[in-house]
């Protein structure tokens, strides 16, 4: 009846009718990724006027829960931005030294992708990207419409962000409009868009990554290291492994 009346997308919300995938086994194995603008006003660095809400594209590995990778910008999501995002997760974590803050804990997480996980957006089904990553000699895996639960890890995390890290930063915004109310996110932002990525890794590395999750089953950083003791990945450091992004790392 729900089907008839209101179409099959609906009647799978409302009785949560939803099918799910095979577990991982190891670690990259299963990489999901998307995009999300972020509910926070950022300021520019050198003129500290508000830049509006960033985007964030960002890899998640499904097994250990660890963050792989991210890339924060103001432009639309496009195929520069998912490449940019890949590229940092498969490389070594080498810009942490660049940064001007210490971090407690180490970001070991890189190797070669095997599925990629990807939605329909437009910048999933470029030829470039399909391109890039057939060279790289990684999977790329397509969902169903407007099936989220699909590619669940990396949606909850986007969740985890509104509500842990982004909450007291002034200048938050409102994903939905009715909350906002008569509040002016842009007249109370005050962090810089540097300071804010530097405080992002420092969210990864040492909150993220170093808790547990909500059951106490899952510590990503000590997956990470069981993944790794068990079936460590392929490294794809070396300026040949990524030729196909050169163009845009």
């Amino acid at each position: 009846t729900a089907v008839a009346r209101h179409g099959k997308f609906k009647a799978d919300q409302w009785f949560a009718y939803c099918s799910s995938h095979i577990p991982p086994t190891r670690i990259l194995e299963r990489v999901e990724i998307d995009h999300t603008p972020l509910d926070l006003i950022l300021l520019d660095d050198q003129l500290g006027i508000p830049l509006g809400r960033p985007y964030l594209t960002l890899l998640i590995d499904v097994f250990s829960g660890c963050i792989l990778g991210f890339h924060l910008g103001y432009q639309a999501p496009s195929y520069v931005s998912t490449a940019k995002a890949i590229v940092h997760a498969v490389k070594p974590k080498t810009e942490l030294d660049k940064l001007n803050i210490q971090l407690r804990n180490t970001w070991p997480c890189h190797g070669k992708i095997e599925t990629l996980v990807v939605d329909n957006g437009a910048e999933f089904w470029s030829k470039s990207l399909e391109h890039a990553c057939n060279e790289a000699k990684i999977n790329i895996q397509y969902n169903p419409v407007r099936k989220p639960w699909l590619k669940p890890v990396v949606e909850r995390f986007f969740g985890m962000i509104n509500q842990y890290l982004l909450i007291e930063i002034p200048g938050k915004t409102f994903s939905n409009i009715l909350a906002k109310e008569e509040y002016k996110p842009e007249k109370d932002a005050v962090m810089k868009f540097s300071t804010f990525v530097e405080e992002f890794h420092r969210w990864i590395v040492d909150v993220y990554h170093q808790d547990s999750n909500s059951r106490d089953t899952k510590i990503p950083a000590l997956r990470w290291q069981q993944g790794i003791d068990v079936f460590p990945p392929l490294e794809m450091s070396g300026d040949r492994s990524l030729a196909c992004f050169v163009d845009i790392d």
